[in-house]
């Protein structure tokens, strides 16, 4: 009687190929899933930072009231920003070009304030990738994933000092970049 100790070319083979056809489905989906992680991480800083220049506004004394149809840009190096100081890709958010415009609107019973977002990172394979003004209904909206600019140049996302429209609408904006 033969004593098997081992496996046949054929059983390797087959193996082989079970492995591939389960690897060529796993591996998009897991990148799917990864990617979709770091787009959540964009998501929930912008939320943060919405919501970290909401309470400086309302609770500081150094921000001035925007007039109507105008705004203030909060930049990131002024906001405590030790939050956000890790990307998700691995890059730096950039402090020149990430900031919370806040701006008076006119409405039927007098004025009301926007805020929006606009986060970038710079990617360590270049090029930038963030969140670009955006306000917390455009973020908590369930398509959100759609408010990520993806691998874009520096001029998609101008510094703060170079900023002329806020909310689709031009208008002219006071800068707050550095904490006092």
């Amino acid at each position: 009687m033969k004593n098997k100790r081992g496996f046949t070319l054929i059983e390797l083979l087959a193996a082989m190929v079970i492995l591939g056809l389960i690897l060529g489905v796993a591996i998009p989906n897991v990148i799917r899933i990864l990617n979709n992680s770091r787009n959540d991480t964009y998501i929930n800083d912008s939320k943060n930072l919405l919501s970290l220049a909401e309470y400086k506004f309302r609770s500081g004394k150094d921000i001035q009231k925007p007039t109507t149809m105008n705004c203030v840009l909060l930049s990131l190096e002024y906001l405590d920003n030790s939050e956000f100081d890790h990307a998700p890709h691995g890059g730096t958010y950039d402090k020149k070009r990430s900031y919370v415009a806040i701006r008076m609107v006119p409405t039927d019973e007098g004025e009301q304030i926007d805020y929006y977002v606009t986060l970038v990172e710079k990617l360590p394979s270049g090029g930038y990738q963030g969140v670009k003004n955006r306000d917390i209904t455009d973020l908590n909206n369930k398509d959100n994933r759609n408010s990520i600019v993806e691998k874009k140049s520096e001029s998609d996302f101008p510094e703060i000092n170079n900023i002329s429209s806020i909310g689709g609408h031009t208008t002219t904006c006071v800068n707050i970049e550095k904490k006092y």
